[in-house]
């Protein structure tokens, strides 16, 4: 799951404007790695977060939406504010990965 550290140090890294082909905008989760600016789906290097529909099982066995609880803790943290990534290169399925 993601610590808020963490996703304070990413968030924070990706509000730093340094390339030309940055892209900013209000972003919408996808998931605990995933974000989404006009249109365009970004991958937040060096995060690894469960997909949205994993489920993942407690210490106690029991079955929670973990992917669910990493996208919304996502959406939470970055609300209604305005994102900028930069590029830093494309992952596995080829989407722009961003930090």
């Amino acid at each position: 799951m993601l610590r808020a550290p963490a996703l304070l140090l990413l968030l924070t890294l990706a509000s730093i404007v340094t390339a030309a082909e940055s892209i900013a905008g209000r972003a919408t989760a996808i998931d605990g790695d995933t974000i989404e600016i006009h249109g365009q789906r970004i991958r937040l290097n060096g995060i690894d977060a469960p997909e949205s529909r994993q489920v993942c099982q407690r210490a106690d066995g029991s079955p929670y939406r973990c992917g669910q609880v990493a996208a919304l803790a996502v959406a939470d943290w970055i609300g209604r504010a305005t994102v900028t990534c930069e590029p830093h290169g494309h992952d596995r399925w080829r989407r722009a990965t961003r930090i």
